[in-house]
């Protein structure tokens, strides 16, 4: 848990940032500095929002505690192009510095982070009906260099082509994680999908949907139903 200090959440308005407010929560003359003005008003709150306003600095609070290890973010950044909407793993947590490490990520030789916005992922449901899975793309694209006088052509990496897995899942129209990829999928929704492997490896993506569920087979096979994951960014993996 951080500090009051570290929370934002100041018991004296010295030293504030211009976006402190000090709001008065009850009738008792306890006030308190927060430095969000946009959420919390200054003044007094009426009785009528206390309820409110409790709720929002709990919520408030809860944002601001230090992250687990082995906790799962997706990070949208600025700056640090290479990771955003990427998942990442929690390490080395450091409360004293505000600080965590993404577990397995070198980044030296990346962008200079100049920004960035860590949500907690909760990966709530499990699928226990694929049956065979296809990764495609993530490739380097290359950009001629040449000049007039070179003896050989050169190239440049410019970028990279769009990673996506391609599946077939039984068809059954009454499982939980098929007809939550579906919602997904027709609301054009991204969610963090997570493959996990017999060995106990593991990868992570942030992913658009796309699960029709419209059954397709032949006569004597499976009723299948296709799912396909296009990844917004590079995944992650991890050992265990």
């Amino acid at each position: 848990m951080k500090t009051l200090d570290q929370a934002r959440i100041l018991p004296r308005p010295e030293n504030l940032d211009l976006a402190a407010s000090r709001i008065i929560p009850s009738n008792f003359g306890l006030s308190l500095w927060v430095n969000d003005s946009a959420r919390f008003p200054a003044g007094p709150v009426p009785m009528e929002r206390i309820p409110e306003t409790v709720q929002q600095l709990t919520e408030f609070l809860k944002a601001d505690t230090d992250p687990a290890n082995g906790a799962y973010y997706l990070v949208e950044a600025t700056g640090m192009n290479q990771i955003d909407t990427m998942v990442v793993r929690v390490a080395n947590v450091n409360p004293t510095a505000n600080t965590f490490e993404c577990e397995g990520l070198d980044s030296t030789n990346f962008d200079a982070l100049i920004a960035a916005t860590c949500k907690p992922i909760t990966f709530g449901l499990t699928m226990s009906t694929m049956l065979d899975i296809t990764a495609s793309g993530g490739d380097a694209k290359f950009a001629d260099d040449s000049d007039l006088h070179d003896e050989i052509d050169k190239e440049v990496p410019v970028g990279f082509t769009a990673l996506k897995f391609t599946a077939n899942s039984r068809f059954l129209p009454t499982d939980t994680a098929l007809l939550a990829l579906q919602s997904a999928s027709r609301a054009k929704t991204p969610l963090a999908i997570r493959f996990s492997f017999s060995n106990g490896s593991k990868i992570a993506f942030y992913s658009y949907i796309s699960a029709p569920l419209t059954p397709s087979g032949s006569k004597g096979g499976t009723v299948q139903t296709p799912v396909a994951f296009s990844a917004l960014g590079f995944p992650s993996s991890w050992g265990t």
